[in-house]
């Protein structure tokens, strides 16, 4: 019952999410939230109890997580909490995730770099991916200082790795 209660409620949700052209967004921040749900226990009582209600549980998630998400994203938390499905985020994000890959909800990029990348750098990557590839590219950027230099590139499921770090492993493997 849980289960497709948990279907219906990610159908819906990305059925709001497209209409807004916003199913990208709000599929990687349920992805956080879940990873969230699964390792902070305080978050995860605070889904799951039924002693606050669902307005306050939303108002205290917006004093800590502040803008890291949306307004789509907490009126479907309140929506979610409302129907008392809070324990069942991971079901939904699981739901979700296998719903929006039906659609195209562009390309996931996520580039590695030793120092903070500028937002406007990552911009003009994805700017230029999307023109070679024709379709929309969502990019994350992360630090990473082991690479002393350049970059590593995720590209849904492919890696470009061209860190000095691996451009030094490859010379270390070949001198030995």
């Amino acid at each position: 019952m849980a289960g497709s209660r948990s279907r219906n409620f990610a159908r819906a949700a990305l059925t709001v999410a497209v209409e807004m052209d916003a199913a990208a967004t709000l599929v990687d921040r349920f992805v956080a939230l879940a990873g969230l749900f699964r390792s902070n226990r305080e978050f995860r009582q605070l889904l799951i109890t039924t002693r606050v209600a669902p307005d306050r549980k939303i108002a205290a998630l917006r004093r800590v997580l502040g803008d890291q998400l949306g307004d789509l994203e907490y009126e479907l938390l309140r929506t979610l909490l409302e129907q008392g499905l809070g324990g069942e985020l991971p079901k939904v994000v699981k739901a979700l995730n296998l719903l929006a890959r039906k659609i195209d909800t562009g390309a996931r990029l996520t580039v590695y770099s030793p120092k903070p990348m500028a937002e406007k750098e990552l911009a003009d990557l994805c700017g230029r991916l999307e023109r070679e590839l024709g379709r929309h590219v969502r990019a994350t950027a992360v630090t990473q200082p082991a690479l002393l230099g350049g970059l590593k590139l995720r590209l849904d499921n492919l890696l470009v790795d061209g860190s000095i770090q691996s451009r030094l492993e490859r010379v270390r493997r070949e001198l030995i």
